[in-house]
């Protein structure tokens, strides 16, 4: 249960809380763009993941929620869903977690990624700067898959 509260905690409150701060100026400025951060497993439930993988689920309904909410208001909100990326947090958890419960490895997770890697953090970035751009300005309400395709392996 600890590790629930302080995952949703983190994961969900903090990209609501977030959202929250950010909207009034997003208002008096005349639109603009929200680009909140979930995770492939946000998508597809995923064994021993479950307050993770509940709390991206979360997140992707926050943004499509205020994505409907303020469209009228010119704003836009989406979500990036990175899958394992490099030199983060969550990949030193996974392996982690993997050793534990006796899951395949890093090199393993790899090998299923069709692009044959993880994500760099600029990967991310770049989809995030494509998603405020004027390149982006008819698309709202959506959760980006930056996973190298393993979505569909």
């Amino acid at each position: 249960e600890k590790e629930w509260k302080e995952v949703l905690d983190i994961n969900l409150n903090g990209v609501f809380n977030t959202c929250q701060a950010t909207i009034p100026a997003l208002r008096t400025g005349r639109g603009g763009n929200i680009v909140n951060v979930a995770s492939w497993f946000g998508k597809v439930g995923r064994p021993y993941y479950a307050a993770y993988c509940a709390s991206k689920f979360a997140v992707i309904g926050l943004t499509q929620v205020l994505a409907l909410e303020l469209a009228s208001e010119n704003i836009r909100v989406n979500a990036v869903c990175p899958g394992a990326v490099t030199d983060t947090g969550m990949r030193e958890y996974a392996d982690n977690r993997s050793r534990e419960l006796g899951l395949p490895d890093a090199n393993e997770r790899i090998a299923q990624i069709p692009l044959g890697r993880l994500a760099r953090p600029q990967d991310v970035a770049d989809t995030v700067a494509f998603l405020v751009s004027n390149r982006a300005g008819y698309i709202t309400g959506q959760a980006i898959n930056v996973t190298g395709g393993v979505w569909m392996s």
